[in-house]
């Protein structure tokens, strides 16, 4: 009871505007409160343990989205992550492995931290649980080296990143001002173009690269210029079967310019 009445007495001393806010970063409906006091109950209602992971389904833009929410201190950092899988998978794929993350990371700070998994587009062969960020041409990879399509664009990949920007604006929005952008193969690719393609780049903080392939090449070597003090974690197996080692390697020169 004194727990529920501490927390309604610092809603009440909030303003109208903190409310909304704070709601709408915790994804919370606020279309049917009329007053302030509507605002408080649902604050109240909503309040979460700082140090736990909260997870939610929604849709940002026309993405499919779990979101994790690891909820800190009111006044700490705000930190948001975007992990998207790679081709032939679904957003499923990954969130063991950030749920795990988020649930055994403490951070020294008691950071707020918004981890956004988004589902790829376009079904593969009709399959919904088989998903690719953009086409591909497999007999088109298998026969092109990888210096040449290093300097392709391949089809759909603009797109993709459109919708991946949307991602970045809705962590904006919501006051995530530290943003990390990860992926795994096709989308550490996806990672890696939506990064070098924002016209503000300055709330990425850290780019996670897992078995990359570089496209637009002269693109991101420009763009990779504007990038110090990124921080950039980069991994790539010798013997991947898909995307050659070479790509890894291309893609570190390009980060070390």
């Amino acid at each position: 009871f004194f727990l529920l009445v501490s927390n309604m007495e610092k809603a009440m001393s909030l303003s109208v505007k903190q409310l909304k806010q704070i709601l709408s970063q915790r994804g919370v409906d606020i279309s049917d409160c009329l007053e302030k006091s509507d605002l408080a109950k649902k604050y109240v209602e909503t309040c979460r343990t700082v140090g736990k992971v909260y997870t939610r389904t929604t849709k940002v833009g026309d993405l499919n989205c779990t979101v994790l929410d690891k909820e800190g201190e009111d006044s700490s950092s705000r930190i948001g992550i975007i992990l998207m899988h790679g081709y032939g998978a679904n957003r499923h794929d990954l969130l063991p492995f950030m749920n795990g993350l988020l649930q055994n990371y403490t951070s020294p700070s008691k950071s707020t931290i918004r981890c956004i998994l988004p589902d790829a587009p376009i079904p593969i062969d009709g399959n919904s649980s088989s998903l690719a960020w953009f086409p591909l041409n497999i007999i088109q990879l298998a026969t092109t080296p990888p210096p040449q399509l290093a300097e392709m664009t391949l089809p759909g990949l603009n797109e993709a990143c459109e919708k991946v920007k949307q991602l970045v604006k809705n962590l904006q929005e919501d006051g995530f001002d530290r943003i990390v952008l990860s992926g795994f193969s096709q989308g550490a690719i996806l990672s890696a173009h939506t990064a070098f393609h924002l016209e503000d780049h300055s709330s990425i903080r850290g780019l996670v690269l897992l078995s990359c392939a570089v496209q637009a090449r002269g693109e991101w070597e420009e763009a990779a210029k504007k990038f110090s003090g990124v921080k950039v974690l980069l991994s790539h197996g010798k013997g991947d079967p898909i995307i050659p080692y070479s790509m890894g390697e291309m893609v570190n020169s390009i980060l070390k310019k």
